[in-house]
């Protein structure tokens, strides 16, 4: 089950540390996503870590995101359970899907603003559809 708690734990946990940058650059090359207002950078191996427990979660969306959905179409489950009601939760787990390599954007961001809402439509990755 997606977890609003689990999804910000895990999150928490892949953002770069202080001791891991110095002199305001980071000491290891993190995987930068780029979301919808900002781009976060993240440590691999952590996010590596958590690639499995990620994967699991983006494997609970509907199935029209094994085709590309809308961003704001995150808050449900495939069995038709609210997780969250908040579009920042969703944003989480966008972010740590893209990380994980698990979530896909379908078109690249310069073209957010012509799809509905202005958000981006993701997808359910190959590599994730295959450990399903």
């Amino acid at each position: 089950m997606i977890s609003t708690k689990r999804v910000a734990e895990i999150l928490s946990d892949c953002f770069l540390k202080k001791e891991e940058i110095v002199d305001d650059k980071p000491i290891i090359e993190p995987i930068y996503v780029e979301s919808i207002k900002i781009t976060f950078g993240l440590h691999p191996e952590r996010i590596k870590a958590h690639a499995e427990e990620i994967g699991t979660m983006v494997n609970e969306l509907p199935d029209k995101f094994k085709e590309g959905s809308s961003f704001l179409d995150m808050c449900i489950t495939k069995d038709g359970k609210l997780w969250t009601g908040f579009q920042q939760q969703m944003e989480q787990l966008m972010i740590l899907g893209v990380a994980a390599g698990k979530l896909e954007y379908c078109a690249p961001k310069k073209d957010w603003y012509a799809l509905p809402g202005g958000m981006p439509y993701v997808r359910i990755t190959k590599e994730s559809k295959d450990e399903e």
